[in-house]
């Protein structure tokens, strides 16, 4: 499947099916919009019809549904919500509701939900479609687990990266799944996130099972995060710092912060790959 972002595609061949793939940043880097760019890509696809779930354990439904309307129309959110727009704005709004009342999709915010309760409802959702899915999880540090006889936090978390990757494999279907960055970052003079960043409190136990569980691992980074924080637009590298199937590397895309949506830079047509 195609993630609709064709230098991503290049370097991960697209989403694998039965992948777990981490989409990580620090906060404010726009993971949970760039998912919904995703999600959004695979409903929008003519040729092939795609299941899409997205657990939301920060955000509600409405918030997710005006994000899609949103990159769908290209109309800033804001706008939107204060009905300011005239007739030909609100076709394509119209266009956009019908293509989502048409889609599979199904949006869960409950965010006292447990990795039991996803699994449960991810089997029941493929299993009654005959075409294949997507899990999209925002994100891995608030999810919890009824698993009684886990001792601490850490555990907790090992065990539930290990569930997820072994959901996609039995299910076949690519799992997305969002990741804060430690926050200890910012304390460097170069702030370039690497895998070891993948940490809860400082402790290298969320680093240790995203890379022994994850297939892929894609970094969001700010560059000019000082120079950009008051900008309508964000240039953001990708960094695909973990590969299983092939190379490693990173690319560029444009965030535009009013509608959420983000597109490839035309000018920078190479994707730089590391290996």
């Amino acid at each position: 499947m195609s993630s609709g972002f064709s230098k991503l595609d290049n370097i991960t061949y697209g989403l694998p099916k039965g992948d777990l793939i981490v989409i990580a940043g620090r906060p404010s880097t726009g993971k949970t919009s760039f998912a919904i760019n995703i999600a959004y890509n695979l409903l929008k696809q003519k040729t092939i019809k795609i299941n899409i779930s997205i657990f939301s354990l920060e955000m509600t439904k409405i918030q997710i549904l005006y994000k899609l309307i949103s990159i769908g129309s290209s109309l800033p959110i804001k706008k939107i919500l204060e009905a300011k727009i005239d007739i030909h704005q609100w076709k394509k709004i119209q266009n956009i509701c019908d293509m989502l009342l048409r889609a599979d999709l199904y949006i869960n915010d409950n965010a006292d939900i447990s990795i039991e309760n996803i699994k449960s409802i991810s089997q029941s959702t493929v299993k009654k479609n005959t075409y294949t899915g997507v899990v999209i999880i925002d994100y891995l540090q608030l999810i919890k687990t009824a698993y009684l006889n886990i001792d601490n936090r850490q555990q907790e978390l090992t065990y539930i990266t290990r569930e997820l990757k072994m959901m996609a494999q039995s299910l076949s279907i690519p799992v997305l799944i969002l990741s804060q960055l430690n926050r200890s970052i910012e304390k460097r003079v170069n702030k370039k996130p690497i895998l070891s960043d993948l940490k809860e409190s400082g402790c290298l136990i969320i680093h240790n099972s995203i890379e022994q569980d994850a297939d892929i691992v894609m970094m969001l980074y700010d560059n000019n995060v000082e120079s950009q924080q008051n900008s309508s637009t964000t240039v953001l590298d990708c960094i695909i710092s973990k590969n299983r199937s092939g190379p490693i590397g990173s690319f560029q895309l444009i965030f535009y912060k009013k509608n959420t949506l983000f597109k490839i830079p035309q000018e920078s047509s190479i994707v730089d790959l590391i290996k």
